[in-house]
Order: structure tokens, then C-alpha cells, then sequence
């Protein structure tokens, strides 16, 4: 989750009617929700917040909480712009814009698992390992590569993955969203 607070004082002289926050939401938040805390007045906001009349030296705090999307890459910045605005003259207009970037970095939780079928398995038989990688987040997991190092009298007669791509070891899957998984199977004989 991300928080961005905006804070709005009315330096005067007079009465701010009809204020209006405006808050972009940068590209990449989704679930986004508002709340605003003020001693006086009633507000709604959503995208824009009508904050009706704010009186001389009154302090307003609206705070946008929002969750960033897992596909956002490392070292983007989201950059969230919040603009108020009344019809009432203001003598510093140029004090009613401000914005914040903020740097994102990516972890994973990469889980990987590993079965064999049959177990036991037969001299001389055939033998199939599955390997089972799975991102519990909470960002996508980029180039995410499955090694394995195989006993001793292990042939590898084939290797397929989901999704598709590797034909050996060792094995990119590509990128493995939050929540997602990916496999390798390789299947061989036993000496």
C-alpha cells in the first residue's frame, strides 16, 4: 500500500468558497480510497474532493491510501499531483500545486518445490521431476530462472515448462506475477 497526505491551509485573508482538491492518482495505484479529517465544514471526495467553504486559517488533511499495482517495475516513479482551487482571489496561486515522486522497488517470495514420480522409482525405469516456483509476492517476480542440479544416473531424455519456452537447464520462465506459478518438468531414465 502507498499513503499520500495532502494538506491544505487558507493563509486568508478571507473565506476560500467552493474549494476543490484535485489529486492525481499516478498510473500503476489501483483501489484507491479518500478520507478527509477538518474541524469545520462537511467534504466528499472520490478523484475530486469538494471541500465546500474552508475559513481563514483553517487546517484540511485528506489522506489517499491505494494499493501498487505488483507489475510496477523497479525504479519507476509515481509521481502524485495534488491541486486546490476556489473561485475566491487568491494572492499566492502559485503555492496550490504540489507533488511528490515516490522510488518503487520490487521483492518477491519465490517458493520452489520439487516432486518425482514414481517414488520410489526402478532401476532402469523412466523418472519425472516436476519443479513448482511460486511468487508470493507481493511484486512480479522478473526472469525468474529454475536450476537444478541432477543426481548421479539421472538422464534428462526431455525438459518442457509452463509457460513454454525451455528445452533444458537452466530454465527461464520469464516473469512469474504475484500470486502466480510456474513449472519445469523434466522427465529421463534411471541407469
Amino acid at each position: 500500500t502507498i499513503t499520500y497526505t495532502v494538506v491544505i491551509t487558507n493563509n486568508g485573508p478571507s473565506t476560500a468558497q467552493s474549494v476543490v482538491l484535485a489529486d492525481l492518482v499516478p498510473a500503476g495505484i489501483a483501489a484507491v480510497s479518500f478520507s478527509v479529517q477538518r474541524a469545520t465544514g462537511t467534504s466528499s471526495c472520490g478523484a475530486v474532493c469538494l471541500l465546500g467553504d474552508v475559513v481563514l486559517g483553517e487546517v484540511v488533511t485528506v489522506t489517499m491510501v491505494g494499493t501498487v499495482d505488483s507489475s510496477v517495475a523497479a525504479g519507476a516513479i509515481l509521481t502524485n499531483t495534488a491541486t486546490v482551487n476556489s473561485p475566491t482571489v487568491d494572492p499566492n496561486p502559485g503555492n496550490n500545486t504540489d507533488n511528490h515522486g515516490t522510488p518503487v522497488t520490487n521483492t518477491a517470495d519465490l517458493v520452489i518445490r520439487k516432486t518425482a514420480t514414481p517414488s520410489p522409482t526402478v532401476a532402469g525405469g523412466p523418472l519425472t521431476y516436476v519443479v513448482g516456483v511460486t511468487n508470493l509476492g507481493p511484486s512480479d517476480a522478473q526472469n525468474v530462472t529454475v536450476s537444478d542440479t541432477l543426481p548421479a544416473g539421472f538422464t534428462v531424455t526431455s525438459v518442457t515448462s509452463v509457460p513454454a519456452g525451455c528445452t533444458g537447464l537452466p530454465c527461464n520462465v520469464g516473469t512469474v506475477p504475484a500470486g502466480g506459478s510456474a513449472s519445469v518438468t523434466l522427465v529421463g531414465t534411471v541407469a
